[in-house]
């Protein structure tokens, strides 16, 4: 090889990865050629492409707008670049770099960074089930130019469509069988003992902290007066951990406040309750659930807030598999709380009649009871009792 044509060929790659485009590193030699094919039909003498390519780049950040020839030029490179995602990309790649200067109040030149990471961020929301602040989280551990935040990447999943949201029908769903395996797991458990089985399973999968500290914390057994909506909140962040590989401790890319959440919140006994929605009232325009917020609390509220966000960050640091298990078990043991706390709907008179001794007594012996086979295993005494009380 002359060197006249090694110096054009350094040339060109050099010019071409200037633009920071979101190309696939095994297209880069194609896309050489395609990127030598346009200039040349353009008239350009090879001496000349990079001095037009800088002059286009720098009258499209002066501007705010690309011309014509430079916008064709980047969106066909960006189709051949990447085979599968390029074609979607190219479209909506000058809109979403206007975008997050725009609404992210990013700069031209950290738009163009951020959008080099573009099939990235596709792959990780479309294939990986990666919500936005993960994503960003994965990010700035990749590259720190760019301060990337979810907001900012949710301008480019939500320009995509690839951005991973929640259905009502799945999270109705999920409630429904989260409070069918309750009673399968926890059996006749009060919550010390529920805690500590919960534990012991997070401490399977890996779980960093003290686990059972945390549930006690946050429900202590000789104190059911616990402070609810650190419980709902956590019950909103495992249900998400569900459906998609999220960074829990953010608190508000699924709408925390919206109909999804009211739903799930209304399902609490209103014994529990003392208003609707937990992050109104409790994390309003807090966007992570850290240390510093849970320190903004009143005394009473203080230990609640430290083990929510501790338990946060403890599911933060797990692989997506093993937070998305050890949700599951929490909100499970969400369900424990409820039901302890929940006022018992049918309560027995101080005295029964001959015939309501009988019925019981047949009942009992004839059909499961729902206790757990706590009233099971004592068949035999609920004569002798029911006799008592008669």
């Amino acid at each position: 090889m002359s060197i006249r044509l090694e110096r054009e060929i350094n040339d060109l790659r050099e010019s071409l990865r200037s633009l920071l485009l979101p190309l696939a590193v095994d297209e880069e030699a194609a896309c050489m050629t395609e990127l030598a094919r346009i200039l040349s039909d353009l008239n350009l003498q090879r001496d000349d492409f990079g001095i037009w390519l800088h002059l286009e780049f720098d009258a499209w950040q002066d501007t705010g707008e690309p011309t014509k020839k430079f916008r064709a030029l980047v969106r066909s490179l960006i189709a051949r670049g990447h085979p599968e995602f390029g074609p979607l990309i190219c479209k909506k790649y000058f809109e979403i770099h206007a975008a997050l200067r725009e609404q992210a109040l990013l700069s031209h030149a950290e738009a163009s960074m951020l959008l080099s990471h573009t099939v990235l961020i596709v792959r990780l929301s479309r294939e990986e089930v990666m919500s936005s602040a993960q994503i960003a989280r994965l990010l700035r551990a990749r590259d720190q130019r760019v301060g990337f935040s979810r907001q900012s990447v949710d301008v480019v999943v939500g320009k995509l469509k690839t951005k991973r949201g929640l259905n009502q029908t799945d999270i109705a769903d999920l409630f429904e069988r989260d409070k069918q395996l309750e009673e399968s797991i926890f059996s006749d458990a009060g919550l010390g003992v529920s805690a500590d089985i919960v534990a012991r399973r997070g401490a399977f999968l890996g779980y960093p902290g003290d686990l059972k500290h945390l549930l006690n914390t946050l429900a202590p057994e000789e104190q059911l007066s616990t402070f609810t909506p650190y419980l709902q909140i956590l019950h909103y962040q495992c249900t998400i951990a569900e459906f998609v590989d999220h960074s829990v401790t953010d608190l508000y890319e699924f709408s925390p406040r919206g109909r999804h959440a009211d739903w799930l919140f209304d399902q609490y006994p209103k014994g529990m309750v003392s208003a609707r929605n937990p992050f109104l009232n409790n994390a309003k325009s807090v966007e992570q659930a850290t240390l510093e917020w849970a320190r903004s609390k009143k005394q009473a509220e203080l230990p609640g807030a430290i083990a929510l966000v501790e338990l946060l960050q403890g599911l933060d640091s797990m692989g997506f598999a093993a937070r998305k298990e050890l949700s599951s078990i929490v909100r499970q043991w969400l369900f424990r709380v409820m039901r302890i706390a929940k006022p018992i709907v049918a309560v027995l008179p101080r005295r029964m009649e001959s015939n309501q001794i009988v019925n019981v007594y047949r009942a009992v012996a004839i059909c499961d009871t729902h206790t757990s086979g706590i009233i099971e295993r004592n068949r035999p005494v609920i004569p002798v009792v029911a006799g008592m009380l008669w």
